[in-house]
Order: structure tokens, then sequence, then C-alpha cells
């Protein structure tokens, strides 16, 4: 018999026991088993849990008697308690392959490239039902379903992952949707060059950037295309799409192969209503799409923090012709001046670092730009 995925509810089962239960049956009636974890504040008893607060409790208090009674606490302090310990609790379970997704009730499920910025204005208001026989049983259901399908994908791969021999070259690549072109152009060089090589990309909107350097960290990734670095504009200018102080790091850290390109390099971008945090002078070109600002800063500001960071396995290639779809003659974001004291300040702040620093007269959406920084990477990659 095949074995079947199961996932992880978790919930405040003293508020969501019917919906907890009811997800349960959803999973189940698409062929998962599912183990309930309760993170409410209240006890509650029922069947249908499989990890209670004792359980979790005894993570740092093994012995019952000494356990403390976290319940009376303040909301945020019984969060700030209780949640490392069920974070602690899932990477146990899935470390030791029990669990194969994980579904959490008391929230919104919001897919989307952008799902880890400001989106407020384009979600829209959210109210909560009171049953689960109203509306919220179809989202439910439509949640447990996805959930469900990607769980049971996840499973199908770890299966045939351990009938594999070798394993593929992984590449993780950061794309923006004005770095698109060069990300299909790179991608299909690389798999000419490395049979079976597996791309992941990564949406430089902060949370792409932070998964991206988790996954380094975790040595999930075996080497990096950064064509996309946008990110490190938004944490300078205080822009809505950082991924925060710690991007570019990890590959430093574990001296992966990466080429970077300053690919969206001097671009910033804000929500609607937001304002700028700083002003740029001159510098400070706008594009609005979609209810989203977008902003050229300063070259010298984009620079940031991490771009003086050095690693023997590191080059950073610089397309001298427009680092954006945006930043070509004709369009809102072009100026060669700035751009020149982005890649001119690059080389400065480089000079006695390990990294290696090229000019390419092409923009970064050109193919054979593309192309360049795709054999740049497989050549580090066969060092």
């Amino acid at each position: 018999m095949a074995p079947i995925p199961t996932i992880l509810l978790l919930g405040t089962c003293d508020t969501k026991l019917p919906e907890l239960e009811y997800t349960s049956t959803r999973l189940q009636a698409h062929n998962c088993a599912v183990l309930l974890l309760d993170v409410g504040r209240k006890h509650t008893s029922a069947p249908s849990i499989a990890i209670t607060h004792s359980d979790l409790l005894a993570q740092s208090h093994p012995s019952r008697t000494g356990q403390p009674d976290i319940s009376a606490l303040p909301r945020a302090e019984y969060i700030a308690a209780l949640t490392p310990l069920a974070v602690s609790r899932t990477r146990a379970l899935h470390e030791a392959g029990r669990i194969h997704g994980a579904l959490g009730m008391g929230g919104l499920v919001r897919d989307g490239r952008c799902g880890g910025g400001d989106a407020g204005g384009a979600a829209g208001g959210v109210s909560q039902n009171a049953r689960v026989d109203d509306g919220v049983g179809g989202l439910l259901g439509n949640a447990a379903a996805a959930v469900a399908g990607m769980a049971g994908s996840y499973l199908d791969s770890v299966e045939r992952e351990g009938e594999k021999g070798e394993e593929p070259v992984k590449v993780g690549i950061s794309m923006f949707g004005v770095t698109t072109p060069a990300v299909g152009a790179a991608s299909e060089r690389l798999k000419e060059r490395i049979p079976g090589v597996e791309i992941y990309t990564f949406h430089a909107t902060g949370s792409g950037g932070r998964a991206m350097e988790r996954l380094i960290m975790e040595e999930q990734l075996d080497a990096v295309l950064d064509l996309t670095t946008t990110e490190i504009a938004d944490q300078v200018v205080g822009g809505v799409l950082s991924a925060g102080e710690t991007r570019l790091l990890a590959a430093t850290k574990k001296d992966i192969p990466r080429v970077r390109t300053g690919g969206v390099y001097g671009e910033g971008g804000r929500g609607e209503g937001i304002p700028s945090s700083q002003s740029y002078g001159d510098a400070d070109e706008d594009y609005e799409r979609g209810g989203e600002e977008y902003w050229k800063v300063d070259g010298e500001e984009s620079v940031g923090r991490g771009g003086k960071s050095a690693a023997s396995n590191t080059r950073l290639l610089l397309p001298t012709g427009g680092v954006s779809m945006l930043d070509v003659p004709g369009q809102p974001f072009w100026n060669p001046e700035v751009d020149e004291v982005l890649f001119s300040t690059l080389e400065e702040e480089l000079k006695g670092s390990q990294i290696t620093v090229e000019r390419d007269s092409r923009e970064i959406n050109d193919p054979g730009f593309a192309h360049a920084a795709a054999d740049l990477l497989y050549s580090l990659i066969r060092l």
C-alpha cells in the first residue's frame, strides 16, 4: 500500500476547534493523515488533538509537575512563549519525515509573488465568519485541498529522490518583472550547460530574498545567480520589499558559487499611501504601476552594506547598458549618470576583496548578457 502524506494542522483549539476538525475531515477526504497541534491559550481536551499544550511544554520542562502555566500570560507574552515550542516541534516532525505539509489556521491564505510585502491595498478587507457552514467552509475546504495536493507532490518527490543516484545541481535565481527575460535566458543556458540542473526562482519582493538566503544557509542551494537585487535598495531607503540587512550574506558565509549583476540595484518600491522615508532630490524618479510606486535612488546610496561582502566564489558582472527593463533608453529610469555612480562605487568598495568585478556593455535583459552571466556561474560551479 502506497504511503499517504501527513499534514500538521496548527490552530487555537479553544476558539477554533470546530473549524479545525472540519478542515481535518477535508484533509482526510483528500487521502491525508492529520496531526492536530493545539496552540490555543486555554487547555482543550478532544480526541482529535494529537499534540496538546502539555506535550509542547514538556519539550522545555520534561517534568510535568514543573511545567509553568503560561495560559494566564498576556496575549503577546503567551505567543512569544509558545511560538518557539511550536516551531521546534514542527521542525522535529519534519526532520523525522513524519509530516509532509503544514496548515495553520487563524489568519489568511495568500498566494502571490508579493505575499510578503504590504499588499493591504490590493487584498482589501477580511472578516471572520462565525460558523463553518457559512462561507468559511468553502475557504477551509479550498485550503485543505491546496495543502493536500502540495503535500502529496512533496511526498512523491521525497520518494523519487531516494531512488536517484547523484544529486542534481540546485541553482537559485532572483528575479523581478523587469528582469524576467534575463532570468528566462539564463535558466535555459544553465540547463544546456548542466544536465539535470534544478532551477529555483525567487521573486525579489522581500519574502523571496529571505527564502533564498534561508535555503542557502540550510545548504539546499548549490549556487546562486543573483540577477535581481532590488531588495537592497528597499532596505536602504525604507521600501516595502526589503529582505532585511542579511540579504547577500548567506552565499558569502557558505562560500558557494555566486554571480551578482547589480540588476535593479538602484530601484526601490513603496506601497500606495506610504510616504518615502528619505528624499533623494533629482535622483528621485518615480514610476507608478497598479497602486505601487517605484523610484530610482542615488547609485551610491543603493550599494548598501551588502555590496561590501567578499567571498572567493563570488563574481560581479555589471550590465552598463541598463540594470532593468525600465533602465534602458526611452524608459523612465534610464539615467547613465546615476548608474555610473552605482558601478564605480561597487568597484571602489570591492577593491582588495576576492570578488572580481567586470563590466558588460549590454543591458541586463539582453540574451547575450544573460548567457554570459550563466556561463560565468557555470565556470565557478566547475571549479
